[in-house]
């Protein structure tokens, strides 16, 4: 790697497969002295990207999740004043579409009432 001969690896969550590198620090691009240590960030392949679960009923919205290893907990919250054609169907979700969530970690949703 252009002279670089001090690496060390640290494990990071990612949706990219477990033992993929998915990042270096310092970042690519860094202009740092050839005798620096440099970390490769390497993927437990430990998270799914979130899908859009927006106007989704939970009866659709779980089994997506499950398809995709999700063995977490839902975190249910308030429901949201939405209108009538929103009426039980995903409204807010935490964590947003395309975010790296753990396999095992929690989702916030929001129905409308």
């Amino acid at each position: 790697m252009y002279g670089f001969t001090k690496f060390s690896q640290a494990q990071v969550d990612s949706p990219k497969p477990a033992g993929d590198v998915v990042g270096t620090n310092p970042p690519a691009g860094t202009t740092v002295p050839v005798d620096s240590v440099i970390e490769l960030q390497v993927s437990r392949g430990n998270q799914f990207v979130m899908p859009d679960l927006s106007g989704m009923f939970w009866t659709d919205a779980e089994p997506r999740l499950r398809a995709l290893g999700w063995t977490g907990v839902l975190d249910k919250g308030p429901d949201v004043d939405a209108g009538g054609s929103q009426h039980n169907r995903v409204v807010y979700q935490s964590p947003p579409a395309g975010s790296g969530v753990n396999r095992d970690g929690i989702i916030t949703l929001k129905f409308g009432q």
